[in-house]
């Protein structure tokens, strides 16, 4: 894969991370507007409890990802697991707190 692909595919990536954010957002911001919800929770869940489920939710999804990659060779793709897995958390974290 040439260089010119790899930012392009990053590129692509973190403008499709920031639509579901942005998408995420547009949800919460609807469903708390028109339809009274997300008020239960109006104190917010802090980042100590969203890092749970983000670490939580990360390892299921990485867990999926292993199963049904079909790879042979895991020592090789080790690495970019475990790079994965703190990328999903940051994510999840970020989300979960922000959005709830």
């Amino acid at each position: 894969m040439a260089k010119e692909d790899k930012i392009g595919l990053t590129l692509i990536i973190a403008l499709l991370c920031g639509l579901l954010f942005g998408a995420m957002k547009i949800v919460q911001i609807i469903g708390r507007r028109f339809f009274n919800a997300f008020q239960a929770g109006a104190d917010g869940i802090g980042y100590s409890t969203a890092f749970i489920a983000g670490v939580i939710i990360s390892f299921l999804i990485i867990i999926v990802l292993a199963l049904v990659s079909g790879g042979g060779e895991l020592l090789g793709e080790l690495p970019f697991v475990i790079l994965g897995f703190f990328i999903f958390v940051v994510f999840f974290t970020l989300s979960i707190a922000i959005l709830f």
